[in-house]
């Protein structure tokens, strides 16, 4: 499988993406309700400054009165009606949409939801930061709310813990906690439109980042993929050639050792058989003597030609020496078989050859062994052959000899 560098781009860079731009958005929405939260605990403290000169009078003597009073005692206080108008008053087009309050044993000793006038907050986490002095705020959903004058649904909502200072006495204690419950829907409405556009913008930019490296990629991997069959081109031509006998353009004796040690693995697997032929030019170096080696070289060159033409396409001619040949017969496993390509070759070879206005003749001398009647190596195959071919020169050249006949 070929590597394909854009793959492996797109499998790594669209998640990075999308974990990326999760956690932004993420991140937003954490930061955003933060800075929210914040601003409404200022500006809760800010009204609950307020709230508390106004509700003076009638707070400092109603909280010392509540003190041992039970729920319907508080509930039915003279002085609620007078603190109702007052917060309801004091809150009408804010986004205070609910309002507590609870003396330091943690009693609601008012809420504009009456129904929760008497309730026990003592073990609030909220109320109990606020009477040490401390502000606590935290931002919930509430599907249904009770607020000062109607029911509202599906609400974003912060509540805010905060103490109350006495500013009667200028001691500066804390004398009660307030409860403010601010409507934020709107602000978080914002916030999660002001993160879709984050969303968005980053997912655009990504987007745009992201094709024209891609394309750049994609360019290169075609340069690599380029470059990569143009490396492959390059080593199998330089195998090729590694293999290859400059002269006659035949495979070589390297490439013959191999291709024999092969053939018998696949013989002996397949209980098949083949030939191998070993040929000799006779008189070869009396040519290069007497014209040189370039006419040498073109005789050689010829005589291979009609070599590979005379054998079949399933056979391999090799050129194994100066003047050495050397034929695989693979299937040619009987005498009667091969003994009729000698004699085609024999045939073949002594043809006359043109070359520079001078004809030559030359004939050859052929060794032939059999796998695996000979033998069942290379090694004693080549040798039978090679030793078949001398004898064949001993009789009297243009003739072969097998290596039965030895």
């Amino acid at each position: 499988m070929k590597f394909r560098l854009h793959h492996y781009f797109l499998l790594t860079s669209l998640p990075v993406v999308v974990i990326f731009t999760t956690l932004s958005a993420y991140g937003y929405i954490y930061f955003a309700t933060g800075v929210l939260i914040e601003q409404e605990t200022h500006a809760n403290q800010y009204k609950t400054h307020f709230l508390s000169k106004l509700l003076w009078p009638q707070f400092q003597p109603y909280i010392i009165w509540s003190k041992d009073q039970d729920e319907a005692s508080l509930r039915t206080a003279p002085a609620m009606a007078d603190i109702d108008k007052i917060v309801v008053d004091f809150f009408h087009d804010t986004d205070i949409i609910k309002t507590k309050l609870y003396n330091l044993d943690g009693i609601t000793v008012y809420s504009s939801q009456h129904s929760q006038i008497g309730a026990d907050k003592s073990d609030n986490d909220g109320f109990i930061s606020a009477s040490n002095g401390s502000v606590r705020s935290n931002l919930t959903w509430r599907d249904e709310f009770h607020a000062f004058e109607k029911t509202i649904m599906e609400r974003d909502i912060v509540s805010s813990y905060l103490p109350l200072y006495d500013t009667g006495t200028g001691t500066g204690k804390v004398i009660a906690v307030v409860e403010l419950y601010s409507d934020v829907t709107d602000l978080m409405a914002r916030i999660h439109y002001s993160r879709n556009q984050v969303v968005f913008g980053a997912l655009a930019c990504f987007g745009f980042l992201l094709g024209v490296l891609y394309m750049l990629i994609v360019r290169a991997d075609l340069l690599i993929c380029r470059q990569y069959k143009e490396l492959a081109d390059a080593n199998e031509e330089i195998s090729h050639l590694a293999y290859l006998d400059s002269v006659t353009q035949l495979l070589n004796r390297h490439r013959f050792d191999q291709d024999i040690k092969e053939l018998i693995h696949h013989c002996r697997r397949e209980n098949e058989g083949f030939s191998l032929l070993y040929l000799d030019l006779d008189g070869f170096k009396i040519i290069n003597d007497n014209y040189g080696h370039g006419t040498g070289d073109v005789i050689l060159a010829k005589i291979a030609q009609r070599l590979e033409r005379t054998v079949r396409d399933t056979d391999t001619v090799y050129r194994v020496g100066g003047d050495e040949f050397a034929l695989l017969l693979p299937g040619a496993a009987t005498l009667e078989a091969v003994t009729h390509v000698a004699e085609n070759l024999l045939v073949k070879v002594a043809e006359p050859i043109e070359v520079s206005e001078h004809s030559h003749t030359i004939s050859v001398s052929i060794g032939i062994s059999c796998y695996p009647r000979s033998a069942s190596n290379a090694k004693t195959l080549i040798e039978l052959a090679d030793r078949a071919m001398y004898r064949a020169k001993a009789r009297g050249k243009n003739c072969y000899e097998t290596s039965q006949m030895g």
